[in-house]
């Protein structure tokens, strides 16, 4: 059983040999995901591509918890509470060795907008040191979709069905037919959730938020989900922001030139106090590789010619950004350029020995790239 509650790191500076100056940190909202949330139609996933490109020195991490809508013999019994206290912990070990004044910037969707605040509230009030830290260097909170206000039970409950036009189709093609736990006790203790909600308007942060609502209705709908008097607080440092998307598209990003992804960068600048600027790298500048393209470039002479390897890394999808770009030799250290073409190839109709050759010549290649990759950087 695959784990769901964890914190996944989308881009550490780090890796570039950069210093990482703020921690972005995310979270998705009711059927979300760590990554897909965020990925556009086009399979742009603006935290792992777009953010590192414009703000090279902010780290970028995703929490991930159980918020599916419906599920089946999975059930997770985690509720906001339980949720918002494996945040705090999980993001305090993310921040170990950390100075404790290094700000972070917390980007939520939907219901992951009151895990925050109520991690938050756990936070400043929490007698442990690294909990309080995180409070203490929060700098601003970008809210997408989120019911900061009129959360009834009546609202709450059509932000929970708002989704029922594309997940009732996808709950019978899985077989999944039970509301999870979750959406029951958000349905059911309403009450609770405005508590959070009020809550947190009395600690008065003073730090800026963000409320971004969306303008177009959900599709199959004439609604949006969380209207423009439901996502904003009365805090005073509050900013209602529109934006031009459904209650899923609002936060996600197709290009750097989105009016909402410049916004952003331009509050994540101003709340940090910190400007960040893109750096000239050694290696080649993010960009997408696909394995065909890959191979179509290669030169597969018999004259020792370079060839480039494109070295994924865990938890990214072929349309994403690869972490290391490396220059090999077509015959380097035993392994010809032929021999890395055909490990790419499908493994369906190979034997169980063909397969495991081409494990070997994938993970001969990778430790000599990741060798020369270190070099540079």
């Amino acid at each position: 059983m695959a784990k769901r509650l964890f914190i996944q790191e989308l881009y550490n500076p780090k890796d570039f040999g950069l210093t990482s100056n703020v921690d972005i940190v995310l979270v998705h909202g009711l059927d979300g995901d760590p990554v897909n949330t965020w990925k556009s139609a086009s399979g742009q996933v603006w935290p792992q591509t777009l953010l590192p490109e414009a703000r090279p020195h902010t780290r970028v991490l995703s929490f991930s918890y159980n918020g599916d809508i419906t599920q089946d013999e999975v059930v997770s019994f985690a509720t906001i509470r339980d949720n918002s206290q494996a945040l705090l912990t999980q993001l305090a070990c993310r921040r170990d060795g950390v100075h404790a004044d290094r700000p972070i910037i917390f980007v939520a969707h939907c219901l992951g907008g009151l895990i925050v605040k109520q991690a938050l509230r756990f936070a400043f009030q929490d007698l442990d040191e690294d909990h309080r830290n995180i409070a203490t260097a929060t700098r601003g909170l970008l809210f997408f979709g989120t019911p900061n206000l009129g959360t009834d039970k009546a609202q709450i409950k059509r932000i929970a069905n708002g989704f029922t036009p594309i997940d009732r189709a996808v709950a019978r093609i899985k077989g999944k037919g039970k509301t999870s736990g979750l959406v029951q006790a958000i349905i059911q203790n309403s009450e609770d959730l405005r508590e959070i909600t009020e809550d947190f308007v009395e600690l008065g942060p003073e730090f800026p938020i963000a409320s971004y609502f969306e303008t177009r209705p959900w599709p199959g709908t004439d609604k949006v989900i969380v209207d423009k008097t439901s996502s904003v607080t009365t805090l005073p440092g509050d900013t209602a922001v529109p934006v031009d998307g459904d209650h899923v598209s609002m936060c996600q990003f197709e290009t750097a030139d989105d009016d909402t992804f410049r916004d952003v960068c331009k509050r994540i600048s101003k709340a940090t106090n910190i400007q960040d600027e893109p750096v000239a790298r050694e290696t080649p500048a993010i960009r997408h590789v696909g394995a065909n393209e890959l191979v179509s470039r290669m030169r597969l002479g018999q004259d020792k010619t370079p060839i480039v390897v494109v070295f994924p890394y865990p938890g990214m999808v072929p349309q994403q950004t690869p972490r290391a770009i490396c220059e090999v030799g077509a015959e380097d250290e035993g392994v010809s350029a032929n021999d890395f073409v055909q490990s790419l190839s499908s493994s369906n109709d190979a034997t169980p020995s063909q397969g495991k050759e081409k494990v070997k010549v994938r993970h001969k290649m990778f430790q000599k790239a990741k060798k020369r990759f270190q070099e540079w950087v």
